[in-house]
């Protein structure tokens, strides 16, 4: 009797850690499957989201009765814009027209930021702009290859080019702007062709494009200005001043001491954007200084430097991207879509 009682004891002892075990596998089990179910929840709620506010968009074109609205009045988006604050949990309500004519929308939802764009036959589709997106340091696809005056290092349009304006730096002009990541060609400046120095800097900043640049003065190869710009990309093209560059530093070295607009001390530049560190590197800066006779200065691996005489020195584009354009990011590279 006693040997069948043990049995039995041994029994439900099994059958209650059997159950146990199931309820715990079962457990976790149902976990596994809720973080899966809330992971395609979160996916297909943020693309009914997205349509969502498409449709709300289409729905407020419609409610302003736009017949002619590739006019695009300040009264006529001033209604939309009232429209779309109406939607439920939609805030900051932004449009700005484009010169193309199309309407760039920007709007919070649920204290997120969403982009669309309504372009000329009323089509609104979502996108993801440059503006507001790019950080100074990125890698940019500009379509323009070249090869380094000092280095001969060879760039492609996937490594040659680095934003150094995110379009809402303060105080600056609101593009997007991109430099070149390397030195592609030299500028030859002689004192005696210019009046003086202030002729230079307005050529090299207001009339790059007509600039004749030397890439090799041994073979005598010359390239112009305007073969760095891609006119359905970009808007203007010159030099880097001395204020624009200390303001990318101080914003873009945020951890390290603000310098005044028209410091020329030397600084680390411990990223690159610049290439000051680089020993042999120097390029022109478009800069004038108060009070002092020497107005041009280029940037060299002991710091800025002015130009007394006769200099042939590298020079580094500085794109102003249209308004409007779109990126994409592939690969930690920006792609431009126009």
């Amino acid at each position: 009797m006693d040997h069948l009682k043990n049995k039995k004891g041994i029994s439900l002892v099994a059958l209650s850690v059997t159950i146990i075990v199931i309820m715990i596998l079962l457990g976790i089990g149902i976990m596994i499957s809720h973080n899966l179910l809330m992971d395609k929840v979160i996916a297909a709620s943020n693309g009914t989201i997205e349509s969502y506010l498409k449709e709300q968009i289409e729905l407020a074109l419609t409610s302003t009765q736009l017949t002619n609205w590739l006019e695009k009045s300040k009264h006529l988006n001033q209604i939309l814009k009232e429209e779309l604050e109406k939607v439920e949990n939609v805030t900051n309500v932004e449009i700005e027209q484009l010169e193309n004519k199309d309407l760039a929308i920007t709007l919070s939802y649920q204290n997120r930021k969403y982009y669309f764009k309504v372009l000329d036959n009323r089509t609104v589709r979502l996108y993801n702009p440059l503006k507001g997106n790019v950080k100074i340091g990125d890698y940019i696809n500009y379509p323009i290859e070249y090869t380094d005056v000092y280095s001969k290092k060879s760039y492609t349009s996937t490594n040659g080019w680095r934003v150094i304006d995110d379009g809402f730096m303060e105080g600056t002009t609101g593009y997007v702007k991109i430099i070149s990541t390397g030195v592609p060609g030299k500028w030859y400046y002689n004192p005696t062709i210019y009046e003086n120095n202030k002729m230079a800097i307005n050529r090299i900043i207001n009339d790059f494009e007509n600039i004749t640049l030397i890439d090799d003065v041994n073979g005598g190869i010359e390239k112009q200005g305007k073969e760095f710009k891609v006119e359905e990309i970009a808007s203007k093209i010159t030099t880097l001043t001395l204020g624009d560059l200390n303001q990318v530093y101080n914003n873009f070295y945020s951890h390290k001491p603000k310098r005044a607009l028209n410091d020329t001390s030397d600084f680390e530049d411990e990223y690159e954007l610049f290439k000051f560190d680089v020993f042999g590197y120097f390029y022109w800066l478009a800069t004038e200084k108060e009070n002092s006779k020497y107005g041009i200065y280029y940037m060299s691996c002991i710091g800025m430097q002015h130009i007394e005489s006769k200099f042939e020195i590298g020079i580094r584009p500085v794109v102003y991207l249209k308004k409007g354009l779109e990126g994409e990011l592939e690969d930690h590279v920006w792609k431009i879509k126009k």
